[in-house]
């Protein structure tokens, strides 16, 4: 909050995490994201699960708790990102976290690109979802090995389908990264150019858990600010 006070034009909110083993925390986690929901500045605005996906077994344990907080998220009118179809064999998540959890944004993904007729199905009824890639982190998680060619990263596919996504840092203190990195790896590695980084920004900015007038604001700052950055 000091620093929103101090430097102007820095903006910072807040998305609380349930945590994929333990639900029972899940409801206490969307009560006190609405409690908070208009404690600017730093107010939280949306709700995640994260730690694993586990939870999307309908028999598991844990899968109850947190469908009932993304329920309860979406009564109250607190938006949900939720990590889906990050590590191998979660294909089937990313639609789960869509279909059921009501998510607007994914957290990694993938993963989708080995279920086309998954993909093709989000393609066709759900092409505003936005995807959050990382691409140090899914070589930490396993959830791509980094033998192979950075052209060949499954974010390369997703951004091919079309669609939306952003660059992410993902936790930069764990994985030892910042966005500007992240950002050079998609431009140097992965080939993607700077139309593809312009935007990629803008869908950002467009699934960003923001007021209209907050996203224009923002648009001036990160848009304009990047035709001069993009190539260094």
């Amino acid at each position: 909050r000091r620093g929103c006070d101090e430097f102007d034009g820095i903006v910072v909110n807040q998305i609380l995490c349930a945590i994929n083993f333990s639900p029972q925390w899940s409801m206490e986690v969307v009560e006190m994201a609405n409690e908070l929901k208009n404690d600017f500045p730093c107010a939280v605005v949306g709700v995640d699960v994260a730690a694993g996906e586990d939870h999307f077994k309908p028999n598991s344990a844990m899968h109850h708790g947190h469908l009932k907080m993304c329920q309860r998220a979406k009564e109250l009118g607190l938006n949900i990102t939720i990590h889906a179809g990050e590590t191998p064999g979660s294909e089937e998540h990313v639609y789960q976290a869509i279909h059921q959890y009501g998510a607007k944004r994914i957290g990694h993904g993938y993963q989708l690109v080995n279920q086309p007729d998954v993909l093709q199905r989000i393609q066709r009824d759900h092409a505003d979802v936005h995807f959050e890639i990382c691409p140090t982190s899914s070589v930490e998680t396993g959830a791509w090995s980094e033998s192979e060619k950075w052209e060949n990263h499954p974010a390369c596919k997703l951004h091919e389908a079309g669609l939306q996504m952003t660059v992410s840092s993902d936790d930069p203190a764990v994985f030892d990264t910042s966005l500007t990195a992240q950002y050079r790896i998609a431009m140097k590695e992965m080939g993607w150019s700077r139309d593809d980084v312009q935007q990629s920004l803008e869908q950002g900015i467009n699934a960003a858990f923001l007021s209209n007038d907050e996203k224009v604001k923002l648009r001036r700052i990160i848009i304009d600010g990047s035709h001069s950055s993009c190539d260094k």
